[in-house]
């Protein structure tokens, strides 16, 4: 979990621009797909016990 975060938050953008109309959609994107990771990591590691 906490490389995920380190991953977030060395990959996030720091100020989004006014005229970039796909930024808040990519930034929507690459949080459900690290929720998606995380939740995977967490059912496999309760799986495995």
């Amino acid at each position: 979990m906490l490389l995920l975060t380190a991953i977030l938050r060395v990959w996030a953008p720091g100020e989004i621009e006014p005229n970039d109309l796909l930024a808040e959609a990519r930034l929507r994107i690459g949080h459900l797909g690290l929720t998606i990771i995380a939740l995977v990591f967490v059912l496999m590691t309760f799986w495995r016990q």
